[in-house]
């Protein structure tokens, strides 16, 4: 079992890219992934113009994600009630969003 010792509820603004949208991107673009735990399970996230027209939250999932929520999540339709609080779709599902602060421990 994987602990991680030192969390903190995500924002928004936590998981934004600095990038500027108008840049274009190319085929090797990689995302500026911020490592995060959604319903305590490990993942990368993003939030920010992945070449869309739209800002967008990408997640990607380093194992089975929890349920209701596929592997991996594009949408522009989302946002943030709270710290930590992750609402996304048009039926509003809720996840907890924690960013992970340290390395993983065994």
């Amino acid at each position: 079992m994987v602990k991680n010792t030192n969390t903190k509820p995500a924002t928004e603004n936590d998981l934004k890219t600095s990038e500027d949208a108008e840049v274009q991107r190319n085929s090797d673009w990689t995302p500026p992934w911020v490592h995060v735990q959604i319903d305590g399970v490990a993942a990368r996230a993003f939030v920010g113009n992945d070449g869309a027209w739209s800002e967008v939250i990408r997640i990607e999932f380093d194992g089975r994600p929890p349920e209701g929520m596929p592997n991996p999540l594009r949408t522009k339709y989302f946002h943030f009630p709270e710290p930590g609080r992750l609402c996304w779709g048009h039926d509003g599902a809720q996840h907890d969003v924690q960013l992970t602060l340290d390395r993983p421990l065994p």
